[in-house]
């Protein structure tokens, strides 16, 4: 729930193009992070830290795609775009959020390895967590669109222009910390 790379990227597109536009995204986006689920599933089981150079690629290519997406965010804020121009084309580009999202990954692996008894794991905590992010992103999508109807073109390039220095801000933080 809280305003993640995901959440903020959704939030924005809808804000500006109206809930229908984003829900390709929002279902690329929900089976990008139950892939991540079920590799991290596997991974804990098999006993794989999330360290070293997996880490490291995934927080410097992860950065990568999500700073681009807060700058294509931030440029098209008020702008008319078409479907091949837009931030979000579809179930691709929301694929690829949460499986390039460092934070995606380090949740699955501390709720697997600390909050999920190790005979409980698979397929239920999966099937929670997943339901509990589709939920949230709908959610996000479905007040971006509630912004995009209620809300003047104005307002919503500022709203689109504060989503993109939230998501460079979550990405730096991640960076350095």
């Amino acid at each position: 729930m809280t305003p993640g790379p995901a959440n903020v990227a959704i939030f924005g597109r809808a804000s500006q193009k109206g809930l229908r536009s984003v829900l390709p995204f929002v279902i690329g986006v929900v089976s990008g992070f139950l892939v991540v689920l079920a590799t991290s599933e596997v991974l804990v089981r098999w006993g794989v830290e999330l360290a070293g150079p997996f880490y490291l690629a995934l927080k410097i290519v992860g950065s990568l795609y999500l700073l681009y997406l807060a700058y294509r965010l931030w440029r098209e804020a008020g702008v008319e775009t078409t479907p091949s121009t837009s931030i979000v084309t579809g179930l691709g580009a929301g694929f690829l959020v949460h499986v390039t999202s460092l934070k995606a990954w380090l949740f699955p692996f501390i709720a697997f390895t600390v909050l999920v008894p190790h005979e409980n794991r698979a397929i239920t905590p999966i099937a929670v967590f997943w339901v509990c992010a589709v939920v949230s992103h709908l959610l996000w999508a479905w007040l971006g669109g509630a912004a995009h109807t209620y809300l003047s073109s104005r307002r919503i390039k500022l709203i689109n222009q504060l989503s993109a220095v939230m998501l460079a801000i979550l990405v730096v933080y991640t960076l350095i910390s």
